[in-house]
């Protein structure tokens, strides 16, 4: 368990967070949305399609362990700051998609890799900064 940092403590520190989980989790949403209508216009069939989202959730299944072993050994925010090269090596590999079938399954490693290594750090360190009982009041504001 961890100790309760009261909200004042992190006032600037959590407007910043807030503000750039914003934004990324605004075009991650619209990355997800648009990764299956990619695949499919890119001439990948819907296995092909539904084999990118299992992959990518197996490869998370594997990780999420290592990730949290990572976030004790290091601490949250370490874990966080190192799986930020995931996001930049999913986007190298998504755009070299069709140039080669390697880069499929890259891709789809990479996706679930993101998944794990970083909204798992991510919600961790939410509930660090948050108070636990006005939680979701904090988050909305």
């Amino acid at each position: 368990m961890h100790r309760y940092i009261h909200p004042l403590e992190y006032k600037k520190e959590r407007k910043h967070f807030y503000f750039s989980s914003s934004l990324w989790k605004f075009a991650q949403g619209l990355i997800q949305i648009f990764i299956p209508i990619f695949l499919y216009t890119s001439g990948f069939s819907l296995f092909h399609i539904l084999l990118f989202f299992a992959l990518s959730q197996f490869i998370r299944f594997i990780n999420v362990p290592l990730a949290i072993f990572g976030i004790n050994k290091y601490g949250t925010k370490h874990v966080f700051c190192f799986s930020l090269i995931f996001p930049v090596l999913f986007f190298i590999s998504f755009s070299f998609l069709t140039k080669a079938p390697l880069f499929f399954y890259l891709s789809s490693i990479f996706f679930g890799m993101i998944m794990a290594y970083l909204w798992v750090p991510y919600h961790l360190y939410v509930s660090k900064i948050t108070p636990e009982n006005k939680r979701g009041r904090v988050i909305s504001k």
